[in-house]
């Protein structure tokens, strides 16, 4: 299922939506991911916020506000979270 349909099943006004990623995608699926977010984030006037453990592939976020910045002792305790905007 796209998130495109499973997100239309939903109302969502007025609220946000938080996303968890513990780094599970390739470089090229979290890409485009990243792009349907955004383009929903545009679309319904929508806060996104993105959970982002073990952030491999962060150069991809450059477009998006980093709102927070973990690191731990682990690679699994890195964190990052980002906002997703249209920052362009």
């Amino acid at each position: 299922m796209s998130y495109e349909d499973l997100i239309n099943n939903y109302s969502l006004k007025n609220h946000s939506l938080i996303i968890h990623n513990k780094n599970s995608f390739s470089k090229n699926i979290l890409k485009n991911n990243l792009d349907k977010l955004k383009k929903l984030s545009e679309s319904r006037s929508l806060e996104i916020f993105y959970i982002y453990s073990n952030p491999e592939f962060d150069e991809l976020f450059s477009n998006f506000d980093l709102l927070h910045k973990q690191i731990g002792w682990h690679v699994n305790h890195n964190i990052n979270l980002y906002k997703i905007n249209n920052k362009d």
